[in-house]
């Protein structure tokens, strides 16, 4: 943009040019100069206010269909990472979770009970090993155990497993 784009656009520049002093750190994040201010002419300081205009013109433009009177059900589902799920899809999660209760009753008790506390409850080992009275490499031992044996009843595969 140059001096004939910025009278056209409206603005009316003085033929006595006048001086305008801007802080440099408003336009530069890191200015590399020593010198905070500076002198610049009428039509740099035009510029450099449309610019600023047109910015921000730009990030409103950008925002306007973020009001909330805009939001419809899937675009707030889809923002926070809800969705509605269909009957299909509760259908095979039910049947998921009958599977995996199925395959965590399979298995030895205590070493479910370990799995579900730290996969679901968000446990640390030290604390499951502290609330059993039991070392930290017996928890661990554990989960790996229970994270075999699952993936073994719930995968259906026949791989040897030297813990079962």
């Amino acid at each position: 943009m140059d001096l004939q784009d910025i009278q056209q656009s409206g603005y009316e520049c003085d033929e006595t040019p006048k001086k305008h002093l801007i802080r440099l750190s408003d336009l530069y994040p890191n200015p590399c100069g020593i010198e905070e201010y500076v002198e610049v002419s009428n039509e740099i300081m035009l510029y450099l206010e449309e610019c600023r205009r047109t910015a921000y013109r730009d990030y409103s433009r950008d925002y306007r269909n973020l009001i909330p009177s805009s939001f419809d059900e899937i675009t707030l589902g889809e923002l926070h990472h809800v969705f509605e799920q269909g009957a299909d899809e509760c259908y095979f999660i039910k049947l998921q979770s009958q599977e995996l209760y199925a395959a965590m009753n399979k298995i030895r008790p205590e070493f479910a009970r370990r799995f579900y506390l730290y996969h679901a409850v968000g446990m640390t080992m030290k604390e499951i090993a502290d609330g059993e009275g039991i070392s930290l490499n017996a928890v661990s031992k554990s989960l790996k155990i229970a994270a075999l044996q699952l993936r073994r009843l719930l995968c259906n595969s026949d791989e040897e497993n030297p813990y079962t």
